[in-house]
């Protein structure tokens, strides 16, 4: 079988350009491709892998800490959904696809929560404005306001 990885040798010692060379050649390219993609993805996901969980979520808010959560599930449920595509595996009625379905819900949850805080924090901001103004207009002298013949003198 091929195997994938970042040193471009597949598992029982052959390279990759040897093992393309066996394929078709309408595959190959596209193979190949995919090599880079999967490499790609190894890549950005090499940070996340190298450092301890507790150590990134330990500076975050707890809305992005459940966002971070949700988001690795997702990665990886997705990454092992992708696995079992390539390796022809049924997918239909794998649980993976309803652990797939459960995390965008929770995905859903999260974004709602970011977008109500958000609205709560507009909304929040519009408030204190409109309050400071009043408490201004209610505070100062009334004599010296405008009257609505001085506006423009």
């Amino acid at each position: 079988p091929w195997y994938p990885g970042v040193g471009v040798r597949m598992a029982d010692g052959g390279s990759l350009a040897a093992r393309l060379a066996e394929l078709p050649e309408e595959i190959r390219g596209p193979i190949s491709d995919f090599h880079e993609a999967l490499s790609g993805v190894e890549q950005a996901l090499e940070p996340l892998l190298g450092t301890p969980w507790a150590d990134l979520a330990a500076d975050l808010h707890p809305l992005e800490e459940a966002r971070l959560n949700v988001a690795a599930a997702y990665t990886l449920n997705s990454l092992f959904y992708a696995y079992l595509k390539a390796q022809g595996l049924p997918t239909e009625e794998h649980p993976v696809r309803g652990e797939l379905e459960r995390v965008r819900k929770y995905l859903g949850k999260v974004r709602g929560v970011a977008d109500s805080r958000r609205h709560a924090a507009s909304n929040s901001r519009v408030n204190a404005d409109a309050a400071k103004r009043f408490i201004t207009h209610a505070l100062s002298d009334p004599s010296a306001r405008d009257t609505p013949g001085e506006a423009g003198e």
